[in-house]
């Protein structure tokens, strides 16, 4: 049960960072390259 829980929690953090970098990402190109208008 335990094992079942860890591999649960791993996949939800991985989750989590996919979406911190898709976040880092939006904000990098937001503020690095020419920005056009926020994103919504």
């Amino acid at each position: 049960m335990a094992r079942e829980k860890d591999v649960r929690l791993a996949a939800g953090l991985r989750d989590d960072l996919l979406i911190v970098g898709l976040y880092a990402a939006a904000f990098t190109d937001k503020w690095g390259g020419e920005s056009h208008e926020a994103p919504c």
